[in-house]
């Protein structure tokens, strides 16, 4: 996993220049701490090697948290939780573009026109589009790697925004545009109506100058499709490209999203924990989260979208299909092997990234621990396999990854094996 770009504070994470801010949400929600799990399976076999009585935890809770329960509305938790399904049917940026492989913010659900801000660096567009009917939403970013900070290279940030009838979807796509080509306050950068000839149903503006930008809106049903493009000068053509193709991606995937009636003054719920996996992650409560995501359950699609497009295919083939996103990450695989798979798999990406082997924590041979100074710093990542069941801790302090995946550990031990 590429770390690196994960942690709220780090520095290197990309920005979409010129049609968003590099800013980053956390949630920092703590809940209590709970007995062993009923239905916990017995330590694995691996587990002869490990010296319990040696780990160093520091602070963190080695059991599994309280369970969450539902989200209940108009309590605003179910548009995270909401936002977090929708993740797993907004198309990666480098499914639309396969150049697009280096993760980038704004990454995150749409909780409110604040976030909607991070997206276009526009506050008349993300009013336009937090207009009446506004559901939730969920926005992804990726771009071309860099080999420096100074290289022009082209960037995606994809957005479905979810409202509550396909009339307000549609009037939030006219007034998202109608916003996007309106003049500027405070020297904005100007865009101009540029219609595609094969896509009549999508709203589409360009701008020019140093560095070109396309903004598309497409209502479709109860959504709203946005595409935002940079791509240095002279590539222009190829932004057209990328929203044709983003956009015949997108209306078939969106298709298939199971939404969850969210009508004013109808009961509705969503569960905050997603086949309780949640539960099992660490905490967080130093305000350092993965970059762009609040504290949930995401699928494959939407880990992704944080940790590159590598891991797609690997928790797909591996059968982790939910996975929990806190201070720490689990994934839970199909089996054990399935397990040792994802954690292979994710050792291997850092190493093919820079990152160097470092020494397990003490007290915890099986954990592998991996490190690599950047320009921002150091950054140290954990992985540990429990049957199961994958943790991932990241830190910039090499102990505290340490404290954090051998209190991960014991955690996992404590996890329901037979879970679903």
């Amino acid at each position: 996993m590429r770390a690196r770009n994960l942690l709220a504070t780090t520095s290197a994470i990309i920005c979409i220049t010129g049609l968003a801010a590099c800013t980053s949400s956390t949630d920092g929600i703590s809940v209590a701490v709970s007995s062993p799990v009923a239905g916990s399976s017995a330590p694995s076999a691996s587990s002869t090697a490990i010296n319990t009585a040696q780990l160093d935890t520091g602070t963190y809770p080695t059991s599994p948290s309280a369970p969450f329960g539902f989200a209940t509305a108009p309590d605003p938790e179910i548009v995270g939780a909401e936002g977090q399904r929708l993740a797993e049917f907004v198309s990666l940026p480098s499914e639309i573009d396969p150049e697009m492989t280096e993760p980038g913010l704004p990454t995150g659900v749409v909780f409110g026109t604040g976030d909607l801000t991070k997206v276009f660096a526009s506050t008349p567009v993300a009013d336009a589009a937090g207009v009446r009917g506004l559901v939730t939403g969920f926005f992804t970013s990726a771009g071309q790697p860099r080999k420096k900070v100074s290289d022009k290279t082209r960037s995606l940030t994809q957005l479905v925004l979810r409202y509550n009838s396909p009339a307000a979807a549609a009037a939030a796509a006219t007034a998202m545009n109608r916003a996007s080509v309106s003049r500027p306050a405070n020297g904005g950068i100007a865009f101009a109506p540029a219609p595609l000839a094969d896509l009549p149903g999508t709203l589409v503006s360009r701008a020019g100058g140093q560095f070109p930008g396309m903004r598309a809106f497409t209502a479709h049903n109860s959504y709203v499709i946005s595409t935002a493009v940079v791509a240095p000068p002279g590539q222009e053509r190829a932004m057209e490209s990328i929203v044709r193709t983003a956009v015949a991606q997108q209306v078939p995937l969106i298709d298939k999203f199971p939404a969850t009636p969210i009508v004013p003054g109808t009961p509705s719920r969503i569960k905050l924990d997603q086949n309780k996996i949640l539960i099992y992650a660490i905490p967080e409560t130093d305000g350092q989260m993965l970059g762009g995501l609040a504290r949930g359950v995401y699928g494959p699609r939407g880990m992704a979208s944080v940790a590159g497009p590598e891991i797609l295919k690997t928790l797909q083939d591996n059968g982790s299909e939910h996975n929990a996103v806190w201070r720490s990450t689990v994934y839970r695989a199909t089996t054990d092997e399935d397990g040792s798979d994802i954690l292979d798999k994710l050792v291997e990406q850092d190493l093919a990234a820079g990152y160097t082997r470092g020494e397990s924590p003490r007290g915890l041979p099986t954990a592998t621990c991996v490190t690599q100074d950047t320009a921002s710093g150091q950054q140290n990542n954990c992985y540990v396999a429990e049957g199961r069941y994958v943790g991932a801790t990241y830190d910039r302090d090499a102990a505290k990854a340490r404290q954090m995946i051998s209190a991960q550990y014991l955690i996992l031990t404590k996890a329901d094996q037979t879970a679903n």
